[in-house]
């Protein structure tokens, strides 16, 4: 513990973070990323506050910002190997991942003025390949009628992914469906209510 604190969070031997996504070896350094990345979740550290307030101080002025440099810069590998580790926490006994993978789409799609980028960092196409490893078989599965295979987490996360990427992923078939299906819906829903109303004037 010692040795990680020295190293990564007082800098006491100079150490740069952005050389961990760089090169050949930026997948193997992956699921570092994602270890740091879900530190708010990580219940192990709930009996050391100061070592979680120096971790999340650490992971927003140094891992997030060598992430999106290393994406801006072209790695699309990195940010899929990330989303694929994600996607293999996220259960249903246990979805507080969610909270983590929300927040690092939202950082690709706007990573903000803070890290000079004032557009997103991905391609049209890579946000459809991130709705294929999150939740394009689900909403298939939805969109069958087949609800017995989609959760309660399935849906959060199809929500949180829509949320932010909606607009480029828009001309998939499963996500075109689900928005037919939800303006159908609505407007039954409409009806009745305004059926109700009518009935009790």
């Amino acid at each position: 513990m010692k040795i990680f604190r020295d190293m990564f969070l007082q800098g006491g031997v100079s150490f740069d973070v952005q050389s961990l996504f760089q090169g050949k070896g930026e997948l193997q350094h992956a699921w570092f990323a994602s270890l740091l990345l879900n530190i708010n979740n990580m219940s192990s550290l709930n009996n050391l506050p100061d070592l979680k307030r120096q971790l999340a101080l650490f992971l927003e002025t140094e891992i997030i910002p060598a992430i999106l440099i290393s994406v801006k810069q072209g790695n699309k590998n990195l940010i899929i190997r990330l989303i694929e580790f994600f996607k293999e926490k996220i259960t249903d006994v246990n979805d507080s991942c969610l909270s983590t993978l929300d927040d690092l789409i939202q950082k690709l799609v706007d990573p903000g003025e803070d890290f000079g980028f004032d557009e997103p960092l991905l391609k049209v196409d890579d946000f459809k390949q991130i709705f294929t490893i999150l939740s394009k078989e689900k909403a298939n599965e939805f969109l069958k009628k087949n609800y017995a295979a989609v959760s309660n987490t399935d849906i959060k996360l199809m929500s949180s992914l829509f949320k932010h990427t909606a607009y480029y992923i828009l001309d998939e078939p499963e996500v075109s469906g689900l928005i037919k299906l939800a303006k159908r819906n609505l407007h039954i829903d409409i009806l009745t209510k305004s059926t109700d109303m009518l009935e009790v004037t």
